[in-house]
């Protein structure tokens, strides 16, 4: 139920930057995409059927206002999110 963010150093280790908690997500998210240029991240909860998105500021990552965004209901249980 959070989103970590990490920085890769040259030798392609991990370092933890920072932890956000994705608000409406009960687990089980599936898929998450940066934005073509890189300002938005969004996350697709598979159990809750919303959709999360953040500005992206580095390492840093804000949930933006008006996140998560409920999907439409009825709809076919969702396997992936694209972002163009």
């Amino acid at each position: 139920k959070n989103i970590s963010s990490y920085a890769i150093d040259p030798f392609g280790q991990l370092t933890l930057i920072s932890s956000f908690p994705i608000s409406g997500s009960t687990g089980g998210d599936i898929d998450a995409r940066l934005s073509p240029d890189g300002r938005s991240l969004f996350v697709l909860g598979g159990k809750s059927d919303v959709v999360s998105a953040f500005a992206v500021n580095g390492g840093t990552l804000s949930e933006y206002t008006s996140s998560p965004s409920a999907l439409p209901a009825g709809e076919v249980a969702p396997s992936g999110i694209v972002v163009n």
